[in-house]
């Protein structure tokens, strides 16, 4: 039987030793193909509205890089910023924008969050499904990991719920799984998008206002 040390799963890159890097190099390579794909129905100077390009960024070229962002886990800051490059390439290719612009400026010109934030939504929508599955098997695996690294019963805490953990609190949306663990409510499919969507909103919004007044040149 043939070795080999990365295998493709599901359209995801896994590695033998467990980096990442891979994965993430090819979700910035496919984020740029796609854009460039598109660039011939008039995303150029003097082509189609920026905000119409935008949409079409949103919906085709993110999907494609970001394709089962919600199992990625223990992302680098290396590997977060260059998925930002990837982003901010394709935000001044659709507004005809010089390499060197402000990359604050050319996202937050048409409305970009930052990709993190976007696999941070993914990651927590995902959750809300697990957590309103029925009863069935997949749903008792994640109850089992999720109580044991509430018990503290692994030592080292990698994988989807260590990460959607951080999430939680890094939004300050923990008290959803406290509750859930505790009562088992969660709230329903689309109560959750909503709160998701509007956290993750507001949290960005903050932070694009945090950069602009300390290096507001």
């Amino acid at each position: 039987m043939e070795e080999h040390d990365k295998i493709t799963h599901v359209g995801v890159i896994l590695s033998a030793n467990l980096s990442s890097s891979e994965r993430t190099n090819s979700a910035c390579s496919k984020g740029r193909s796609a854009l460039m794909s598109i660039m011939g129905i008039g995303i150029k100077i003097y082509g189609i509205n920026p905000i119409t390009s935008t949409n079409l960024y949103q919906k085709i070229c993110l999907p494609s890089a970001l394709y089962g962002s919600e199992l990625w886990n223990s992302l680098t800051q290396t590997e977060l910023l260059q998925l930002e490059k990837m982003q901010r390439f394709c935000a001044k290719k659709i507004q005809s924008l010089h390499w060197r612009t402000r990359s604050d400026m050319c996202t937050s010109l048409i409305g970009l969050i930052r990709v993190e934030a976007h696999i941070d939504n993914s990651k927590l929508r995902f959750l809300g499904r697990l957590c309103n599955l029925p009863s069935m098997l997949c749903k008792s695996i994640f109850l089992t990991r999720l109580f044991s690294f509430k018990l503290n019963c692994t030592v080292r805490k990698l994988g989807f719920i260590p990460d959607v953990h951080r999430i939680l609190k890094k939004y300050g949306l923990l008290n959803y799984l406290e509750t859930f663990t505790d009562t088992g409510s969660f709230p329903r499919k689309q109560i959750w998008k909503i709160i998701v969507r509007d956290r993750i909103r507001e949290y960005e919004q903050n932070q694009w206002q945090q950069r602009i007044s300390t290096d507001p040149v």
